[in-house]
């Protein structure tokens, strides 16, 4: 289940004020709307945070069954757009500076639609964000783009793997880079390899940590297998510095503290075992 800003705003600061290392909140919307985002933006500060990454959510409604900004009908695809260009006047007000973008625009069924008409329609989309979140309206947002294997998408994820996501980004603009979730491959996958090669060509934008034994299954990072998690610390150790690192699990067996704080801790430890 989802915490209440009201309910995820203290427990962020006790983990900030016990680590010292996490003091970024990302905020999704439509979960976390309110009235008045930039006095949203202070009272995140006064508790000793800030705003991290703005996540729009175009995977509920039932409007998006068929895709958000992949759609066939041009009204959905509008309204899927203005969407994202709403959560970047959001940014914009709360001190955010980036913008998180996952889509479960995809295909359960051959000729459902066309596939390749589907990724035009993506790029149109993300190329009029690029433009309406640049410098002329203020400091310039970055868009990270995530991509996933599967799910909901039975047949083809419009943004399926991580050569797909680099592609798009070179194609969006120049502040488009790849967000990479560790629970959002096929089993096997050489996640430190994939990440070795954004790196080299500027793309690699983030991560959303978390660990898995199945699928994508958002367990508290490093608790499954932490040799993987060191292995991809050890190739951002080359880096000019790290990339941005969220916590993306979902904790309906633990206690949200306790769970998170194990998440922080375990990055730390692996972290500085890789350097």
């Amino acid at each position: 289940y989802t915490l209440s800003l009201h309910d995820a705003l203290p427990i962020s600061a006790e983990v900030q004020r016990l680590t010292g290392a996490s003091s970024r909140i990302a905020l999704h919307i439509p979960w976390d709307a309110v009235d008045d985002y930039a006095g949203l933006g202070r009272e995140i500060t006064d508790r000793g945070l800030t705003v991290g990454t703005i996540n729009p959510n175009l995977f509920q409604d039932v409007d998006y069954k068929l895709g958000s900004i992949t759609n066939p009908d041009a009204g959905i695809r509008r309204k899927a757009t203005d969407h994202l260009l709403e959560c970047g006047e959001i940014a914009r007000a709360t001190g955010s500076d980036a913008l998180s973008l996952w889509f479960a625009d995809g295909t359960n069924y051959v000729g459902q639609d066309d596939l390749l008409a589907r990724r035009h329609r993506m790029r149109e989309a993300l190329q009029e964000l690029h433009g309406a979140t640049g410098s002329d309206s203020g400091d310039p947002l970055a868009l990270l783009v995530e991509y996933k294997l599967y799910e909901p998408a039975f047949y083809a994820t419009d943004l399926a793997d991580w050569g797909s996501a680099a592609l798009l980004c070179r194609e969006i603009g120049e502040r488009a880079q790849v967000l990479v979730d560790l629970g959002h491959h096929a089993h096997g996958v050489n996640i430190e390899q994939i990440v070795a090669i954004l790196a080299s060509y500027g793309l690699l934008g983030g991560f959303h940590t978390n660990d898995r034994r199945y699928g994508d299954d958002d367990l508290i990072t490093g608790s499954v297998n932490p040799f993987a998690l060191f292995s991809i610390f050890f190739e951002l150790t080359g880096l000019p510095q790290l990339p941005r690192i969220s916590i993306d699990q979902g904790h309906n067996v633990e206690t949200k503290v306790e769970a998170i704080l194990r998440s922080v801790l375990n990055i730390q430890e692996i972290g500085r075992a890789s350097c």
